[in-house]
């Protein structure tokens, strides 16, 4: 044993400078009342109180620790991490660079939904921010991966229950001034008595006032904030770089060119072949020439505009149009005049234009594989839009087929036209790297934590439609893009290209909801505005977001809600995931301030006690802690201090030294054992 113990000494002394002792401390704690609702068996709801308590961690690793009293449903896990993204950017604070613990106490036996996703949004922006959230304030609603401040079931219940513990001040999701109570009517035929329950609609506000609540809609994160705190986040104006207007520009005026070109062509044909166009394929061919002078127009009035995304994609419309009407007529044409029967030659007009698509994507396929491994925000920004139109050349492909086997040889055309026109936009799409260049490199780590939230917030959606009993097509959409991204996963795809997927079912669900509500009309604007402020964060930071400019662009050019919603949640998604990957190490304002609030909370009710149990991966940490709400919540000011491997690779180092070194010692111990017995 002797003869180990210098190992021992050298063991120490060399994993000593690899193992840092870091200290964790809490930056601040918020604690409110939100409301609950609870579903009685006559049908019924009951507005019920809950508290909330959220504590931030610093340093940390982006992580939400959830925990609820009594049970929880996993969409308030969902809900709260992008609530986490959605402070975090608004606070100008690095998201994973916090980890959270946030509590949920109720007096509901089950905890689930996302309507507490906007207050935890609220609690967590107080924290990073070193503000205190005024007492007797409280709301509703859900935070949207687009910043909106989403509709929730329930309102009137809820503002009687926060009425009863004394709130003054309570916000809700704007568009739901008029909300709806489920009530029990009991009425009397006779010697029966018949029970049954009915919506009434109820005016929140005026109700508000009876019961001396201020109820106050807000339509998103950025109105919230500045109605609690004055904050007033900066109003942008969308620039696109110059660079890149001048390349749409270039692309607008080929497509417009291709147009006219495919267009006077099959007006030539149409000519020629009128009187054998017959079963209502003459007035099919006039609606796409049609169309395609339209779209024509449309293109030149938005290049007047400066409007050069919209008048690219007016342009690219348009010459899809017409290069329809002109292969449908090259098919007559050889039936008619060459004695070609229908099927083959759709067969020989079909062949010709999916080998093209399939050698444009091909070559497209190559640079995405670039694009990949290049690990920088400009070439992710761009394989994310290239991607996105390689699925959609891929599905028409598909689509094609399909109608042909079919024998509906009028759609495959159609189909086989749109796709090699798809493949040509990836093409174009890719081009634009060269006009940025290689941007900031990105960690994939922080790219896959950021896809897991993303892909669990679009499940969560989902899920919570589903128990609502909604059915739409977009559901039906973001249910689809959720099994493709599994599938996905599957394959082994790499994130950058499983992002794209995540975007759409993120884009789908949120469509989903605002359809069931009807709450797009109202709320698109609030989605734009998350954008144009994440916009302006990232172009501060030297990165021109091109594709999230484009997709704004679009919205502004597009005049129905759902539209205008999904091109802005798509925008507000892409830009929250640059700043997730430029924002390493910006630590949170109340930690440059030094300020770290302790908020007590005037919460009044039963008492009642919740235990946080949270276990960073890897074995390297656990941390538990038991608190009790009471009548008067007071929080305490804690410091973890938590020793932590600093890589990997050096904690597999430093296992196997251990491995080792008890290993030897073992033996040691046996050797010496034995001559002991000798």
């Amino acid at each position: 044993m002797r003869r180990l113990a210098p190992l021992l000494l050298v063991f120490l002394i060399i994993a000593q400078p690899l193992v840092a002792a870091e200290t964790v401390r809490v930056i601040g704690v918020q604690t409110l009342y939100v409301p609950g609702v609870y579903f009685a068996p006559n049908g019924t709801m009951i507005g019920l109180p809950s508290v909330l308590r959220v504590e931030g961690l610093y340093p940390g690793s982006g992580r939400v620790y959830f925990s609820t009293q009594p049970l929880t449903e996993v969409d308030t896990q969902a809900a709260a991490r992008i609530a986490a993204l959605i402070a975090s950017i608004y606070a100008g604070a690095d998201p994973l660079s916090v980890d959270w613990l946030v509590s949920l106490t109720s007096e509901s036996p089950v905890v689930g939904g996302p309507s507490a996703s906007a207050a935890t949004a609220l609690a967590m922006y107080a924290v990073l921010t070193g503000r205190r959230i005024p007492e007797n304030v409280s709301l509703t609603g859900m935070i949207g991966v687009d910043g909106s401040i989403g509709p929730v079931g329930g309102i009137p219940e809820k503002l009687r229950a926060m009425a009863r513990v004394g709130v003054k001040t309570f916000f809700i999701p704007s568009g739901e001034e008029i909300s709806y109570e489920i009530r029990r009517v009991v009425e009397k035929h006779g010697g029966m008595v018949i029970e049954r329950v009915e919506k009434v609609p109820v005016n929140v506000t005026a109700l508000g006032e009876e019961l001396g609540v201020r109820v106050v809609p807000v339509a998103s994160f950025a109105q919230l904030i500045e109605e609690v705190f004055g904050v007033k986040p900066p109003r942008v104006k969308l620039t696109l770089p110059s660079e890149l207007r001048d390349y749409l520009m270039r692309v607008a005026l080929r497509y417009m060119s291709e147009a006219e070109g495919n267009a006077s062509k099959a007006e030539s044909l149409y000519q020629q072949l009128q009187k054998s166009l017959g079963g209502g394929l003459d007035q099919w061919v006039e609606s796409r020439l049609n169309q395609s002078r339209e779209l024509l127009d449309e293109a030149r009035r938005a290049l007047q505009q400066h409007a050069y995304y919209v008048a690219a994609s007016r342009a690219f419309a348009a010459a899809i149009q017409a290069r329809q009407a002109l292969e449908v007529l090259k098919l007559v044409q050889l039936h008619v005049e060459e004695g070609v029967g229908v099927l083959p030659a759709a067969r020989q007009i079909l062949d010709e234009l999916l080998n093209d698509t399939e050698s444009i994507l091909e070559s497209v396929n190559r640079t995405l594989t670039a694009l990949t491994e290049s690990r920088d925000v400009n070439a992710l920004q761009v394989a994310v839009g290239v991607f996105e139109r390689v699925r959609l050349a891929a599905d028409a492909v598909e689509r094609s087929r399909v109608l042909y086997k079919n024998r509906d040889v009028i759609g495959a055309l159609s189909e086989a036209v749109y796709a090699y026109y798809r493949a040509r936009s990836a093409e174009d799409w890719a081009q634009t790297y060269n006009l940025l260049g290689r941007g900031p490199a990105y960690d994939t780590e922080r790219l896959r934590e950021t896809l897991s939230t993303f892909t669990g917030f679009a499940e969560m959606l989902v899920t919570y439609l589903e128990k609502l009993g909604v059915s739409n097509e977009y559901l039906a959409a973001a249910q689809g893009a959720l099994n493709e991204l599994y599938a996905a996963a599957e394959k082994g795809l790499p994130y950058e290209l499983r992002l794209p997927i995540a975007i759409d079912a993120i884009t789908y669900a949120t469509l989903a909801v605002h359809a069931e509500y009807n709450t797009a009309a109202r709320l698109y604007n609030a989605s734009r505005e998350t954008a144009l402020y994440a916009y302006a964060v990232i172009a501060s930071r030297g990165v021109k977001p091109i594709l999230a400019a484009s997709y704004v662009e679009a919205g502004d050019e597009t005049h129905e809600p759902l539209a205008k919603l999904s091109y802005y949640t798509r925008a507000s998604t892409i830009l929250l995931v640059l700043y997730t990957l430029l924002a390493t190490g910006r630590a949170p304002p109340a930690i440059e301030s030094g300020e770290a609030p302790e908020t007590p909370c005037a919460c009044t009710g039963t008492p009642s006690t919740s235990t946080v149990v949270t276990s960073v991966q890897g074995g390297t940490v656990t941390i538990s802690k038991i608190f009790t709400v009471t009548k008067t919540v007071t929080e305490t000011k804690t410091v973890y201090t938590i020793a932590r491997l600093e890589n990997p690779e050096t904690r597999a180092m430093i296992e196997a030294l251990t491995a080792g070194l008890i290993l030897g010692v073992a033996a040691g111990i046996i050797v010496s054992i034995a001559r002991g017995r000798r």
